[in-house]
């Protein structure tokens, strides 16, 4: 659990949803919170000593940590915690406009480097260098790169301060009073498993140089007319899990459009699957991502995201042979392609 007392928390289900306040008790042990005026119980008081009188008393309960988000005062939601991983795993991020990039192509080679990666992930072509370099020139005055870099450097900087803590938590065992000795403990548990976390990076990281400074993450992103549109953007495979780098960049992204005063931070699509059923009143039914979009439809809601449905195309067949040669051989054509493509860049 990563959330502290004296955090801001917004809640997000039962009956207080909606409800903000301070975290007024933290229990990782039991992965709980109390918060301020949220899940109030009413107690009822008997007298305990003469002269004193009984009666009605109102105060917080424990509520389940996952019932609850920290609260962005920028974005005015609650936001995953692993947007705030990447700085403590070693990440960090540049922004860079078309003038950068024309003073050093080296800035844009690290993003392609990132798109290569994610293409070959999920099984499409991307777009190259003179293209890119295109469309940011073209719409220069509205466009930024952002590149998430990966420094092994800070990171092993970061651990060792995280050594030097549990020390002292070790030591302060040894004369801490029973009701802290858990709350001690519980702490030298949290640097324990970021030990191992780290040495997971290590190990991923080890034919690197001990000051690499890896890009891990990069989007291209064009605001104009209070729409923010993120047409690029992807990951490198290596750290991926372990940084929550795609969190960490895309969080940023849209904390960047809130600075440049944007009313709308697009996320890009997600292809959903024909519903099978209709409204009464002739509306589409329920509409529900298609498998290859499950997962990328899940990270972008896991912003606080509001999705708008647009009807797609739909294809009045001719003749059924043809558009099962259409629909059966195209992916397959398609495939052959992506492996021609990736052949040709190796050599």
């Amino acid at each position: 659990m990563n959330i502290k007392k004296n955090d801001t928390v917004i809640v997000l289900s039962g009956k207080d949803k909606g409800v903000k306040g301070k975290v007024l008790v933290a229990m990782p042990s039991e992965n709980k919170v109390i918060v301020e005026k949220v899940n109030v119980a009413t107690c009822h008081t008997k007298p305990r000593k003469q002269g004193e009188t009984g009666g009605i008393v109102k105060k917080e309960t424990p509520i389940r940590a996952c019932k609850v988000a920290l609260y962005c005062e920028k974005c005015e939601k609650g936001v995953r915690y692993s947007v705030r991983v990447g700085e403590s795993r070693g990440l960090e991020c540049e922004t860079y406009s078309f003038e950068d990039v024309q003073k050093d192509p080296a800035l844009l080679d690290a993003f392609v480097s990132v798109m290569d990666d994610t293409s070959e992930r999920n099984d499409f072509v991307h777009r190259d260098n003179d293209y890119l370099m295109l469309l940011f020139g073209t719409l220069k005055d509205y466009t930024d790169i952002m590149i998430v870099y990966y420094d092994k450097a800070k990171d092993t900087q970061l651990q060792n301060a995280r050594l030097a803590e549990r020390e002292q938590k070790v030591a302060a065992l040894e004369t801490a009073p029973q009701k802290k000795i858990k709350g001690l403990k519980n702490d030298i548990d949290v640097i324990d498993k970021n030990t191992k976390s780290y040495n997971e990076r290590m190990e991923e990281t080890k034919d690197y140089p001990e000051d690499a400074r890896i890009p891990v993450a990069g989007g291209l992103t064009i605001r104009y007319g209070g729409f923010a549109n993120c047409v690029f953007g992807g990951t490198r495979n290596i750290v991926r899990n372990n940084t929550r780098s795609s969190h960490y960049m895309n969080y940023l992204r849209l904390l960047r459009s809130i600075d440049l005063g944007m009313d709308y931070h697009d996320l890009g699509y997600v292809l959903c699957d024909s519903p099978e059923t209709m409204e009464p009143d002739g509306a589409l039914g329920p509409l529900s991502p298609n498998e290859d979009f499950v997962g990328i439809s899940k990270f972008k809601l896991s912003f606080g995201a509001h999705y708008t449905e647009y009807i797609g195309e739909y294809i009045l067949v001719g003749n059924s042979f043809r558009y099962w040669l259409y629909k059966e051989l195209m992916p397959k054509a398609k495939k052959a392609k992506m492996t021609a493509v990736r052949l040709l860049k190796k050599h």
